[in-house]
């Protein structure tokens, strides 16, 4: 089955998620209350400089050190338990004024994020997805590749031009797989957990700047 397909089967499914949950109760409840617990989590650990659980996720700000273990049963310990912790360095950092770049003629802009990992177990996976503050949906993951650079990996993220103008601040989530885990289906989310990575490296308040290349 194509990806386009398991799209189209599966999005009437999360918005009929959304509508079952928006019923379920009032105020600090259903999809809304566990939409400011992800805010809430991805705060505290951007203030704090660490990490927050969430769910069955562990939210962290680059530099924060983290704990992720070989999924070999394909349930995953949350916390997971090894004696070396890792951690990762992201760029841009949160905050920034970030390019993105437009091709000529182009109508869409794309900005570069670069990861260095620390400690990683052999044959984890890193995918980035984003979210710009307006809009309901993290992307859909990408998975990162080596870069030209050593020991770092690299992703581009691509905004549509007419759909930033209003609202350009967005965060990055880098999402953290280690080996046997079970992968992310390519999809956009409404929410971090439901990429279900053991760790996910969290870059917040971040605001475009279209830079147009010649």
């Amino acid at each position: 089955m194509t990806i386009n397909r398991i799209k189209r089967y599966l999005y009437p499914l999360i918005l009929l998620s959304f509508s079952l949950n928006a019923c379920g109760g009032s105020g600090s409840s259903g999809f809304e209350s566990r939409t400011a617990a992800e805010q809430n989590a991805i705060a505290k650990a951007t203030e704090d400089g660490g990490c927050a659980m969430l769910e069955n996720s562990l939210i962290c700000a680059p530099g924060a050190e983290a704990i992720a273990t070989e999924d070999v049963a394909g349930q995953s310990a949350n916390p997971p338990l090894l004696s070396n912790p890792m951690s990762l360095s992201i760029e841009p950092v949160s905050g920034a004024l970030v390019s993105c770049e437009q091709d000529t003629g182009n109508k869409t802009c794309r900005v570069k994020v670069e990861m260095t990992p620390f400690n990683f177990l052999p044959e984890t996976r890193l995918f980035v997805a984003s979210k710009r503050e307006d809009h309901v949906f993290w992307t859909a993951p990408l998975e990162a590749v080596a870069s030209s650079e050593p020991f770092k990996l690299e992703a581009f993220i691509h905004f549509d031009l007419f759909n930033i103008q209003a609202q350009k601040t967005f965060q990055i989530a880098v999402l953290i797989y280690p080996p046997h885990s079970n992968l992310p289906i390519e999809i956009e989310q409404p929410l971090l957990s439901h990429f279900r990575a053991q760790v996910i490296y969290v870059v917040t308040r971040l605001n475009l700047e279209i830079v147009a290349i010649p």
